[in-house]
């Protein structure tokens, strides 16, 4: 799944955070307190889609791991392991599904959860950035959805004025 991206492309966007969610513990910052980050879930026949929308494609898919985070596992998430993720594909929607494979990859072999994103450059075929994560703990999380892989069926990376709208269907 990872490669090495490619450099020279200017990013597209940067990294944001549109909503908070952010709450402090005893010095550990938690997510997943207040207002949560990161898209919603629609029933897709047996399956399940997520979407997720940002000011931008970085913010955008920041929800989407965040909220793909939260249909493997529910409970707050502390930043505790951070992953370096380097990613090449032919264009934007296959960036996105191996995006997404990369998080259900590093909860399927390490069991760690998307904390935060943290996006150093992105273009449609590239992205580079770091997945801080929270290992899943039976005592602080509930167990999720198990998800067996992302599809490419109704696949949707829309780009309007109010910014960035990602769809990707999960199959359970």
């Amino acid at each position: 799944m990872m490669a090495a991206a490619e450099h020279g492309d200017e990013p597209e966007s940067g990294g944001g955070h549109p909503n908070g969610g952010e709450t402090e513990h005893g010095g550990e910052t938690e997510r997943g307190g207040g207002a949560e980050r990161g898209g919603r879930t629609e029933p897709f026949g047996s399956d399940l889609r997520l979407v997720a929308q940002g000011p931008d494609a970085a913010a955008a898919l920041e929800e989407a791991a965040l909220a793909f985070g939260r249909i493997l596992a529910g409970g707050p998430r502390r930043e505790e392991e951070s992953r370096a993720i380097a990613l090449e594909a032919a264009d934007r929607e296959a960036l996105l599904v191996a995006f997404l494979e990369e998080v259900l990859f590093l909860f399927e072999t390490e069991k760690l959860l998307p904390a935060d994103v943290a996006i150093e450059h992105l273009t449609d075929t590239a992205f580079e950035g770091v997945l801080h994560c929270d290992r899943f703990d039976p005592a602080r999380h509930e167990a999720g959805r198990g998800v067996k892989a992302v599809t490419w069926h109704d696949l949707a990376w829309e780009e309007s004025d109010e910014g960035v709208a990602l769809g990707v269907v999960l199959d359970l």
